[in-house]
C-alpha cells in the first residue's frame, strides 16, 4: 500500500502572505496488513468527514458575516483602526477564530458517537485550524471557495 504524506508544512506559514514556503508531496511505501489498512483507511474517512462538518459551518458562518451591513461598511472604509476594530467585533460576534474552529471539531467529536474511537481531539483541532486558514483566505479574498471533499478521498 502506497500513501502520500504531506511534510514541510505548517499551518502558522500558511497564514502569512509573505512566506514562500509551498509544501513538498512524497509517497512512503507503508508495508501494513490488511487490517492496519483498513483501520487507516477508516481514520482518513472519519477525517474527511469532521473536515467537511466544520467547513460547513465555518462557510456558512463567513457566509453570514458577510451579508452583515457592517462587514460591507467596514469593506468600504480605509485601512485603519477601526476598520481593523469592526471586523475583530465582526469575527467575535459571528464566531469566526482559530480558536473556535478548534473548539467547534472539539464539539463535533464529542456529540459523535463513533468519531471519538478513530481519531483524537488534537488531531481534530489541528484539521480544523487548517480548515479555518483555508475558509479565511477566501473570506479575505486571497483564495477561492474552499471545496468540499469526498471523505473517501481525505487522505
Amino acid at each position: 500500500m502506497v500513501r502520500t504524506v504531506v511534510c514541510g508544512y505548517n499551518t502558522s506559514m500558511a497564514e502569512t502572505s509573505n512566506s514562500d514556503a509551498e509544501p513538498f508531496v512524497i509517497d512512503l511505501p507503508l508495508r501494513v496488513s490488511q487490517s492496519e489498512a483498513h483501520i487507516i483507511d477508516q481514520r482518513l474517512i472519519v477525517m474527511g468527514k469532521l473536515r467537511n462538518a466544520v467547513q460547513s459551518v465555518l462557510i456558512h458562518r463567513a457566509n453570514a458575516m458577510r451579508n452583515d451591513k457592517r462587514f460591507k461598511e467596514y469593506a468600504a472604509m480605509p485601512s485603519g483602526a477601526k476598520r481593523k476594530y469592526g471586523f475583530k467585533k465582526l469575527r467575535k460576534e459571528y464566531r469566526f477564530s482559530k480558536y473556535d474552529a478548534r473548539m467547534l471539531a472539539l464539539e463535533t467529536l464529542r456529540a459523535s458517537k463513533w468519531m471519538p474511537d478513530h481519531i483524537p481531539a488534537q488531531t481534530a483541532q489541528t484539521e480544523a485550524a487548517q480548515v479555518y486558514v483555508a475558509v479565511n483566505l477566501w473570506l479575505v479574498g486571497k483564495r477561492g471557495k474552499p471545496y468540499f471533499k469526498p471523505s473517501k478521498d481525505c487522505n
